[in-house]
């Protein structure tokens, strides 16, 4: 039994490992268990009976001669495979099951000499079980295991070698691949060295990662491609924008499938949640086979059937203060970013324009990657304007209208256009005064028949006077409907 003196942190525990014995190397404990004899061949043949015999530290889980009978001829036999899958139990620095109770740890991920990592519990390492544990010698710890580990290829070797399923998901990625001209501009090409998925959503590839990938059959993936195809239509019909419909649809289809954790198939539910926040639909019955890889788990699925519109194509949210283009540039002393309160106290910032003197006068933002759809149109807009002091007083109210717009000029050719909606008063701080409820408000729908970006438009009264023309605006939300 290893025992850590108590006073000293967990690293020094790590290497000041007491009632060990100080007379043996990691190699001579090996050589000193017969059921352990073909594994010394393998140290010997691999080089690293050198390795155990050095003035380092290591920690060595060693399988069985039965064990060992379960390992394909193949690898056992070829020098280079043999050389990784002997490293791939051997770590540096000491790791004992008693250490993992020091640091009330169940497990522990641990780099391998192959650069692969393996899951270290108190019961054993990944799949295999410990038969003895936390022997201790002068350069290291050992532990004897009923099966041997295997080198996994990671997600993205496992993936990349397939030749039948998942070719149309593995060939968008590949697609992505990129490398930088000499003015940094971006260059696609198969051969490029850097990928936007590796960039953006996961490095399948990253041994230290953990990842829970889902890789659509071909059918699987034109279903959801189908589904989504409609959301990124483009007006022209040429080979260029043909590819931008089809490249937008390609990555709306495979960009939520990947989990940074591994889920094991009996504690898959129904859902799963990906690294974008999409949960990923799961049918058990749906999974055509899967594979236990180094840095996680990959699932070939015939079908994952997102809900688009609950799942995909979310509402688009824009914020009033990101209108900063306006009508007329000499205003900047009638225009406010604001810190309010709602009814519950929660603050919020918010867009207030009030005594230009000019009539129709607007603010405009830009909205990107608007899908081509039918939305709902929602505003929240705050009027807390003093009332006025006629007899009896009354509030102050206004009207505002939304434009959108994918051209900019003066005569404002809107595409679809909102029209003139009162913001009756509505100051959630009010406590004394009547006042409408303060909340987002639906205003009609506008329909988008080409994906892309567009300007949004907020539009105050066609009159002069002023708190009669003021704009003001917390944010406006489109609700795509089908």
């Amino acid at each position: 039994m290893i025992m850590f003196i108590s006073c000293k942190d967990n690293w020094a525990a790590r290497t000041e490992l007491i009632n060990k014995d100080n007379s043996i190397t990691l190699l001579d404990k090996v050589r000193q268990q017969p059921e352990l004899s073909r594994f010394v061949d393998l140290l010997v043949k691999t080089g690293y009976d050198q390795v155990l015999e050095s003035s380092k530290t290591f920690t060595v889980w060693a399988p069985t001669n039965d064990a060992l009978q379960k390992v394909p001829a193949a690898t056992l036999n070829d020098d280079v495979l043999a050389k990784l899958f002997v490293a791939n139990h051997i770590v540096n620095q000491n790791y004992s099951v008693a250490l993992l109770k020091l640091n009330g740890l169940s497990e522990e991920r641990i780099q391998t000499l192959n650069g692969k990592y393996i899951t270290f519990s108190q019961n054993g390492v990944d799949e295999a079980k410990l038969i003895k544990a936390d022997l201790a010698v002068k350069n290291g710890v050992f532990h004897e295991i009923d099966a041997a580990l295997e080198v996994h290829q990671n997600v993205y070797e496992y993936v990349s070698g397939l030749t039948t399923n998942g070719q149309k998901q593995n060939n968008f990625i590949k697609s992505l691949n990129y490398d930088l001209d000499g003015a940094g501009n971006k260059v696609y090409a198969v051969s490029g060295t850097r990928n936007d998925f590796s960039e953006q959503i996961a490095r399948l590839s990253n041994e230290r990662g953990q990842f829970t990938y889902i890789l659509l059959t071909d059918d699987a993936f034109d279903q959801e491609y189908n589904k989504l195809n409609k959301y990124f239509k483009v007006t022209r019909t040429d080979s260029r924008y043909d590819s931008t419909t089809v490249y937008r649809t390609s990555w709306n289809v495979i960009k939520d499938l990947v989990a940074n954790t591994i889920v094991p198939i009996e504690k898959l539910g129904t859902s799963l949640l990906s690294s974008t926040g999409v949960n990923i639909p799961i049918d058990k019955s749906a999974i055509v086979s899967s594979y236990r890889a180094s840095n996680g788990i990959v699932y070939i699925m015939n079908k994952v059937n997102f809900n688009v519109l609950q799942d995909k194509i979310r509402p688009i949210v824009i914020k009033g203060e990101s209108l900063t283009s306006y009508s007329q540039n000499d205003k900047s002393a009638n225009i406010f970013t604001r810190i309010r309160s709602d009814e519950n106290g929660l603050q919020f910032s918010d867009k207030f324009i009030s005594g230009t003197g000019v009539a129709s006068f607007w603010a405009r933002g830009r909205i990107n990657n608007l899908y081509s759809t039918k939305y709902q149109v929602y505003w929240r807009a705050l009027n807390d304007q003093s009332w006025s002091t006629a007899t009896p007083s009354a509030p102050v109210n206004f009207k505002q209208k939304l434009g959108f717009s994918s051209a900019i000029g003066s005569t404002l050719p809107y595409v679809d256009i909102i029209p003139y909606t009162t913001v009756a008063y509505n100051d959630p701080t009010d406590k004394i005064r009547p006042r409408a409820p303060f909340a987002e408000v639906y205003l009609g729908d506008i329909t988008v028949n080409t994906w892309g970006n567009t300007f949004l438009y907020a539009i105050g009264d066609a009159v002069t006077t002023a708190g009669l023309n003021t704009i003001s605006l917390d944010y406006v939300k489109l609700v795509p409907i089908n």
